[in-house]
C-alpha cells in the first residue's frame, strides 16, 4: 500500500518508530483516504488516536518488507 510506504518514510526519520504524527500531514499525499487509514488500523499496522497516527512495530516491519521488495528500475 502506498500510504503505508509513505508513512514508513516518515516514521524512519524518528528514533521511536511509534512516534505520533498529525493525520493532516497525509492530506497532500496522492492516494490517501480516511478509509485507507482505517484499513491500516484494522490490520494493526498503525494506531490512530484523535487526529494523530503512529506506526506500530508490525506495520513498520510490513512496510520495511514492502520497501525492500520494490522493483529496481534500470
Amino acid at each position: 500500500m502506498k500510504t503505508l510506504q509513505f508513512m514508513y518514510g516518515i516514521a524512519q526519520e524518528h528514533e521511536n518508530i511509534s512516534h505520533p504524527h498529525a493525520i493532516r500531514i497525509l492530506n497532500n499525499f496522492q492516494g490517501f483516504t480516511k478509509s485507507s487509514l482505517k484499513q491500516l488500523e484494522n490490520v494493526g499496522w498503525i494506531a490512530v488516536e484523535g487526529q494523530q497516527w503512529a506506526m506500530t512495530p508490525k506495520g513498520y516491519k510490513q512496510a520495511q518488507e514492502m520497501y525492500n521488495q520494490k522493483p529496481i528500475h534500470e
